[in-house]
C-alpha cells in the first residue's frame, strides 16, 4: 500500500509504503517518460539488478527487498527498507514521516564531532568498497542519499549503481562530482569526501577547502584537523592524487579511529585557508586603521578561498622527440617511431601521467630548459633520446631527467638488430617506469614484452605508413600509407597492429564517403577481424577498434563503451579522453563530452588539438566565459602569440554577440600601414556591407580579387544584401560550372551539394536550389550525424530562404537555435549576409533574442530535447 510520496528524483519518486504484514518499507518508482532514450532507463535496471545480487547477506547494504518492473506501464520498482524518522527514530508516524538523512542531521546539528564524522565516513567507505571489489560504482554519494537505519548510515539511491566499465553517463549532483566527471572508484571517494567536509565543518561543499573561523575554539580542533588530511585527498582535483577506491580511504579512516596518524597529503589548501584567513584578519585591521573617518561600507569576503596549484605528480613524464643520429637522414621515419612506440609502452603504464606525441612534438629542437619544459607540460620528469640505424643494428640512448631539479637521473644505451627492436623499446619503458616507482602489473608486463613482428621488413612499412597519417595532409598520404600498410601485412600475415591501421584507413574512407562500395566495406571489416583474432589486448588493436566502430559503422555508442573499457585500463592517457569527448558529443552527451574534453585539456594543457576540440564544444554550447578563457590560456601556445589570440577573441566575440563594436575597435586600433593587408581588406568590406555603402564594398571587393583570402561566394552574397544582383552574379564568375562538376565527380559529398545549392539559389534556380538542398540533408541528417547533421539542416534552411520560403525556413531555424550542434549564435545571425531574405522579419530578430537569451544551452546528456524559452 503506496501512502504518500516522501521524495521527487530526476527520473523517479520514492513513496511511504506499508506491506501487507504491516511492516513499513520505502518504494522508488523509476519511470520510463522521464528519460530521453531507452538505454539510460536500461542500464538503470541492469545496475540495480547487479546491486540486488551483491545485497543479500550483506548488513551493511541498505536491504533490497524485492523489484519488480511493468513495461506496459512504463516503470520499474524496488522496495527498500525504511529510513529512520528524523524525529522518532523506527516509531514511523505516516503523517508526519521525514526520512532520516545526513541531509536532516545537517539540519538539525549544523556539524558533527570529528570522532563521529569519522565513524560514519568508515561506515558508508566501508559499503562503497565491497561495491567497489564488485566492479560497481555509486556515481551519485551526497548528504540526502545517505540514510540511517537504526542509527546506521546506508547508501541509498541505488538506481544508480552500475558497472564501472559502463558508468559514464553524466549523472550527480554539483559539487559532489570531481572534474574528470563521475563513473569511477575515485570519483565516488571525491564525493563521499565532499559528505565529510560539510558534516565536519557545517560549511558548504562549495566552500572548499576553506575552514570554520572559529577553528581554534572547537574542542575538536585537533581531530578535525586530522581528519581534514583525509578529506583533502579524497578530494583532490587530480585522479592520480586521489584515493583511488573506498578500501584505500577506509583504510586512514581506521587509522584515524585507532588513534594512528594518517599520512598528510599536500599542505597547500589547509596553508592556503589558514593564510588567506589571516591575511583577511590583517587586510581588515589595515583598512579600519587608514581609512577616513567617514562612514565605510561593509566588505564581505569571497565565498571560497582559492587553491594554490596543485603540486606536479611525481609520477608524470614527458617523452622528447628522439634526435635520428643515423648516417641516412632518411632513416628520421624510425627515429619517429621508436619514439612513438616508448611513449606508447609508457602510457599503458596505469599509474604514469605521460604527455602525448602531440604535446611534445613543438620540443624538437628546442633551445628551453628542463625546468622550462617542465614547467610547461606540468610534469616532473623528462625522457631525452636518440636512435642511430646502421644497417642491421640499432642503438638506442635514454636519458632520464628530473626536469624540478635540472639533474639527471639515469642513462641507457642499448644496441640490438633491427628485429629486436621491440624489446629495445620495452626495456627502455621498463627501465623509466622503474625509476618512477611505478608499478607494472602481470598483464601490463606481458604487453611491454610482446613482439608485433619479426619482420624488419614489415615493421619498416609500418613506421612509414603512421609518419604519413601523423604527418596529417590530404587524401593522397592516406592512400600513401593504406599501401605501405598493406605492404606490412603481406610482409608479415601475423602483423596485428598494421592490420589494425589498414581497418581504420579503410573505414576512414568510408565515413568521410570517398569510398562506399562493397569491396571497400569487405576490405575494411576483413582486416579488423584479422587484428582482432591476433591480438585482441593489445592496446594499439583495442583503440584501433574504437575508431573503426566510429568510423565505420557510425556506431557511437559502442565506440564510446569501447573506448570507456581502455581508458579503466589506462585512465592516464588524456587521448582517450580526448577521443571519448569527440564521439561522445556526435551523440549529444554534450554534458560527457564537455567533461572528458577538459580532462584532455587538463593532463595536457600545452595541447592544441585537445584545446581546439574544447573550444568547438564551448562554442556549440555558447558558453562565451569559458571559451574566451581557454583561449587567453592558450594564447602564448599558439602561432603568433598573445597578440594573435587577442585578435582571434575579437572574432569570437564578434561572433557571439549582435554586436559590432569589437570589430569597429579593432579596425581603428589598425596602423595605416597594414589597413591594405588582404585580412584587413576583408574585414573593412564586411563593416562596409554591413553599413550597406556599395561603393566602398566594390572598391575593397575589387582590391580583394586576387588574394588568397578573396572569396567568390561570399562576395556574391555580399552585393545580393546590398542590391546588386548583377553584380552578385557577375562576381560568382565559373564557380557555378565548377560546383557542377564537383557534384558530379563526388555525389556523396553534403558539403558541396549545400554550397552549390546556395549558389543555385542566389542565381535563382529555386528547384534546383531545393534538389540541392534535399540532396545534402539526405547524405548528412542528424541521426545519421548528429553532430554535422544540424549544420546541414542549417544551410538548407538558409537555402529555403533564397528560394522565398521564409515560413520553412524560420521554423527550421528556430528548432535548431535550442540545439548544440546548430552552432547558431547571436552575432552570427546579425552579421552574416547569407540571412538577408530573413533580416526584415520580425521572427527572425525573434530568433536572435531567443539564442542570446539561451546562452549558454543547457548542458544535457541523451537526444536534445526543446530547450526552455529563458525569458
Amino acid at each position: 500500500e503506496l501512502l504518500r510520496q516522501i521524495g521527487r528524483g530526476s527520473y523517479g519518486d520514492v513513496w511511504l509504503a506499508r506491506g501487507a504484514t504491516g511492516l513499513w518499507r520505502a518504494v522508488k518508482i523509476v519511470w520510463r517518460e522521464r528519460f530521453a532514450d531507452a538505454e539510460p532507463f536500461e542500464r538503470e535496471w541492469r545496475g540495480l539488478k547487479e546491486f540486488a545480487a551483491i545485497s543479500l547477506g550483506e548488513s551493511s547494504h541498505m536491504a533490497l527487498l524485492h523489484i519488480g518492473r511493468n513495461d506496459a506501464a512504463g516503470f520499474f520498482f524496488y522496495v527498500m527498507e525504511l529510513a529512520d524518522d528524523a524525529e522518532r527514530g523506527r516509531a514511523i508516524d505516516p503523517a508526519n514521516y521525514v526520512p532520516l538523512t545526513l541531509t536532516e542531521v545537517r539540519k538539525r546539528r549544523h556539524r558533527l564531532p570529528a570522532a563521529e564524522c569519522v565513524t560514519t565516513g568508515a561506515d558508508v567507505a566501508r559499503t562503497l568498497a565491497k561495491l567497489h571489489a564488485r566492479g560497481l560504482v555509486h556515481r551519485d554519494i551526497k548528504p540526502s542519499n545517505v540514510i540511517l537505519v537504526d542509527g546506521a548510515p546506508k547508501l541509498a539511491d541505488i538506481g544508480l549503481v552500475a558497472p564501472m566499465t559502463s558508468a559514464r553517463t553524466f549523472v550527480g549532483t554539483e559539487g559532489f562530482v570531481p572534474p574528470e566527471g563521475p563513473g569511477s572508484p575515485s570519483a565516488d571517494v571525491f564525493a563521499l569526501g565532499k559528505v565529510l567536509y560539510e558534516l565536519a565543518t557545517g560549511l558548504d561543499r562549495q566552500d572548499f577547502p576553506q575552514l570554520p573561523s572559529d577553528l581554534s575554539q572547537l574542542p575538536d580542533h585537533r581531530a578535525l584537523l586530522a581528519l581534514n588530511e583525509v578529506i583533502l585527498r579524497a578530494c583532490e582535483a587530480a585522479p592520480e592524487k586521489r584515493y583511488r577506491d573506498a578500501t584505500a580511504l577506509l583504510a586512514d579512516l581506521e587509522r584515524l579511529q585507532a588513534g594512528q596518524p594518517v599520512r598528510r597529503a599536500a599542505r597547500w589548501p589547509l596553508m592556503a585557508a589558514a593564510a588567506a584567513l589571516t591575511v583577511l584578519a590583517v587586510g581588515a585591521w589595515l583598512f579600519t586603521r587608514q581609512a577616513p573617518t567617514s562612514p565605510t561600507p561593509s566588505v564581505a569576503g569571497p565565498k571560497t578561498l582559492a587553491a594554490a596549484p596543485a603540486p606536479i605528480s611525481d609520477k608524470s613524464i614527458a617523452v622528447l622527440p628522439f634526435a635520428n643520429l643515423s648516417p641516412d637522414q632518411a632513416n628520421a621515419f624510425f627515429a619517429d617511431g621508436v619514439h612513438e612506440e616508448v611513449l606508447s609502452k609508457l602510457t599503458s603504464v596505469a599509474e604514469l601521467r605521460v604527455i602525448s606525441k602531440t604535446s611534445v612534438s613543438r620540443y624538437r629542437d628546442t633551445k628551453k630548459t628542463g625546468p622550462e619544459i617542465g614547467r610547461e607540460l606540468e610534469v616532473a620528469y623528462l625522457l631525452e633520446g636518440s636512435v642511430r640505424r646502421e644497417g642491421n643494428l640499432v642503438r638506442v640512448t635514454g636519458t632520464l631527467i628530473d626536469a624540478r631539479a635540472d639533474r639527471q637521473v639515469r642513462a641507457l644505451t642499448i644496441t640490438k638488430s633491427v628485429t629486436d627492436v621491440f624489446s629495445i623499446q620495452a626495456e627502455l619503458a621498463q627501465t623509466i617506469a622503474a625509476e618512477l616507482q611505478a608499478v607494472l602489473d602481470p598483464g601490463t608486463k606481458k604487453q611491454l614484452e610482446r613482439r608485433p613482428t619479426a619482420s624488419a621488413a614489415a615493421y619498416e612499412a609500418y613506421l612509414k605508413g603512421r609518419a604519413l597519417l601523423v604527418s596529417g595532409g590530404r587524401r593522397e598520404k592516406t592512400e600513401e600509407a593504406e599501401k605501405l600498410f598493406q605492404s606490412a601485412v603481406d610482409a608479415d600475415p601475423n602483423f596485428a597492429e598494421a592490420w589494425a591501421e589498414l581497418a581504420v584507413i579503410e573505414s576512414i574512407f568510408l565515413f568521410q564517403s570517398h569510398d562506399l562500395t562493397p569491396a571497400r566495406r569487405e576490405r575494411a571489416d576483413a582486416a579488423m577481424a584479422k587484428a582482432l583474432l591476433l591480438a585482441p589486448e593489445a592496446p594499439e588493436v583495442q583503440r584501433a577498434q574504437a575508431n573503426f566502430t566510429y568510423n565505420r559503422f557510425r556506431d557511437y555508442a559502442r565506440a564510446t563503451a569501447q573506448l570507456e573499457a581502455l581508458r579503466a585500463k589506462w585512465p592516464n592517457d588524456a587521448s582517450l579522453s580526448f577521443l571519448l569527448g569527440v564521439v561522445q558529443r556526435r551523440n549529444h552527451r554534450w554534458a560527457d563530452s564537455l567533461a572528458n574534453l577538459r580532462r584532455a585539456v587538463e593532463m595536457e594543457p600545452a595541447n592544441l588539438s585537445f584545446s581546439d576540440a574544447y573550444e568547438q564544444s564551448l562554442s556549440a554550447l555558447r558558453m562565451w566565459e569559458q571559451l574566451w578563457a581557454e583561449r587567453r590560456r592558450t594564447g602564448p601556445l599558439r602561432p603568433g602569440g598573445s597578440e594573435a589570440a587577442e585578435r582571434e577573441l575579437m572574432f569570437m566575440k564578434r561572433r557571439a554577440f549582435a554586436s559590432r563594436v569589437e570589430l569597429d575597435a579593432y579596425l581603428a586600433g589598425v596602423p595605416a600601414a597594414e589597413r591594405e593587408q588582404p585580412e584587413i581588406l576583408d574585414l573593412r568590406q564586411s563593416r562596409a556591407r554591413e553599413r550597406g555603402d556599395l561603393a566602398a564594398y566594390r572598391r575593397l571587393d575589387q582590391q580583394l580579387a586576387q588574394s588568397s583570402v578573396a572569396d567568390a561566394v561570399g562576395s556574391a552574397f555580399g552585393y545580393a544584401q546590398l542590391g546588386d544582383p548583377a553584380a552578385a552574379r557577375a562576381r560568382l564568375g565559373d564557380e557555378p560550372e565548377k560546383l557542377r562538376a564537383q557534384v558530379a565527380a563526388d555525389p556523396n559529398n553534403s558539403a558541396a551539394w549545400q554550397r552549390l545549392g546556395l549558389i543555385e539559389a542566389l542565381l535563382g534556380r529555386h528547384e534546383e536550389a531545393r534538389r540541392c538542398a534535399a540532396k545534402a540533408t539526405e547524405l548528412m541528417s542528424e541521426p545519421y550525424d548528429p553532430y554535422f547533421g544540424p549544420q546541414a539542416s542549417k544551410m538548407a534552411a538558409i537555402i529555403l530562404a533564397w528560394c522565398g520560403e521564409k515560413d520553412r525556413a524560420l521554423a527550421e531555424l528556430r528548432r535548431l537555435a535550442l540545439l548544440p550542434a546548430g552552432y547558431m549564435a547571436a552575432g552570427d545571425l546579425a552579421h552574416r549576409h547569407l540571412w538577408t531574405p530573413l533580416r526584415d522579419d520580425p521572427r527572425f530578430r525573434e530568433i536572435i533574442t531567443l539564442v542570446e537569451r539561451n546562452s549558454p544551452l543547457p548542458l544535457v546528456n541523451g537526444p536534445a530535447a526543446p530547450v526552455a524559452d529563458r525569458r
